[in-house]
């Protein structure tokens, strides 16, 4: 990967890291980071919101063709941070993306937020090919809520 792409992907990672939550919390701030990006880049996103009578969190479902071949899946949510005195690498604070050296820290930022930074860093930069779809998902951290809720809604 170029600096370019690097710098682009912790950029995005930054937004993602402050902007998701705890399993069970809304998943909306996010939902509409992810939404904007994608249909401001011509992609279809759909929200199925869970419906379970909790607070409002939703699946997004996100492609670039109308039958995509391949799929990856994102969740959304992270485990609890925690004590806050533990994040010192991040001046306890969790949902600050901190770059120490070659390493990056900060709440959801290995699981799984970086995954979806360079899915979202490959899509803005035109390098995922036709035919892909990308579905983040609600809850995965208690149980894989938002997945289960995916299939029984048909996803």
């Amino acid at each position: 990967m170029n600096d370019k792409f690097e710098d682009i992907a912790v950029k995005e990672l930054e937004t993602m890291v402050a902007l998701a939550r705890t399993s069970g919390a809304s998943n909306g701030p996010i939902l509409d980071h992810l939404q904007g990006l994608y249909e401001g880049l011509g992609w279809q996103a759909r929200r199925l919101p869970l419906n379970d009578g909790g607070e409002p969190r939703a699946n997004l479902v996100i492609k670039n063709s109308d039958s995509p071949g391949v799929m990856f899946d994102v969740h959304t949510d992270t485990v609890p941070p925690g004590s806050i005195e533990r994040w010192t690498e991040t001046d306890h604070e969790p949902r600050k993306l901190t770059r120490k050296g070659d390493r990056l820290y900060g709440l959801g930022s290995s699981d799984t937020l970086a995954s979806g930074a360079v899915l979202n860093t490959l899509a803005m930069q035109g390098r995922l090919p036709e035919g892909t779809a990308i579905v983040y998902t609600a809850d995965e951290e208690v149980g894989a809520i938002g997945a289960t809720h995916l299939l029984a809604d048909g996803g």
